[in-house]
């Protein structure tokens, strides 16, 4: 999955998890620049480097930046999901003020705070 896609499900699983908001890729060494609104049943969020919005229900997320479905799903502090576009699986965790996400595509973890 790209950068930025990583980046808004970032944000929106440590939305999901009642961390403050995550404001910084460690991987890319540079700020996020993603905002909105998550909550259990709607979810809008704005990505401002491709000036496009990812929004849906956790299950049926639409990036809109990659004209593409993403799959999410929850279980207390971890998460998993699918990236249509890039075709691949992802997983993660939330714990004490980072988001960790594993991308199967590129076989690496990325780091959020």
């Amino acid at each position: 999955m790209n950068s930025n896609t990583r980046g808004c499900v970032a944000y929106i699983a440590a939305e999901m998890c009642g961390l403050s908001r995550v404001t910084y890729d460690h991987a890319q060494s540079k700020a996020l620049s993603v905002s909105g609104t998550v909550t259990a049943g709607n979810i809008d969020v704005y990505d401002f480097d491709r000036s496009c919005h990812v929004s849906g229900s956790l299950e049926n997320l639409y990036d809109y930046g990659n004209k593409a479905h993403i799959q999410f799903a929850f279980d207390g502090e971890k998460f998993s999901g699918y990236d249509y576009a890039s075709k691949f699986h992802f997983t993660g965790t939330v714990e004490a003020g980072f988001v960790s996400l594993y991308d199967y595509e590129t076989s690496v973890y990325y780091r959020y705070s």
